[in-house]
């Protein structure tokens, strides 16, 4: 959990102004304190997961089944392919920097559409990965 939650601190410390808040939070202390903080707004939850010490983070409308990893987020706005979907302080600078933009994508008024293009950007990625 102090792994997400300096995370947080570091690179996220505005996204309470977002009106997000703390819906989960899951901790153990196996594999080196395995730990689950979920953050909900009106229309968005976003996951941070820390499994072996490695970070992980989420974006899924809050009523859907579906969700989508940082690195296809920032895919989808700048257009390059990610090599990593593990979380570090490049994914944060993105993030310190566009998430307003981010949490407008899921807008209701913007959500299918953005979930189509995310929903793309998985099958070029699986496509990428295994041919």
């Amino acid at each position: 959990m102090n792994l997400i939650l300096a995370f947080l601190v570091r690179h996220l410390s505005g996204i309470w102004s977002f009106g997000f808040q703390i819906d989960k939070s899951v901790a153990s202390s196996s594999n080196g304190g395995d730990a689950l903080l979920s953050l909900s707004s009106e229309n968005l939850r976003i996951s941070l997961v820390c499994d072996r010490r490695q970070l992980s983070m989420e974006f899924s409308p809050i009523d859907s089944q579906a969700t989508f990893s940082i690195d296809l987020i920032r895919r989808l706005f700048l257009g390059e392919r990610e090599l990593s979907a593990l979380l570090d302080d490049g994914y944060g600078t993105f993030l310190s920097t566009n998430l307003g933009e981010v949490v407008e994508l899921f807008d209701p008024s913007r959500l299918e559409s953005t979930v189509t293009k995310l929903e793309a950007l998985k099958l070029v990625r699986a496509k990428e990965m295994f041919g």
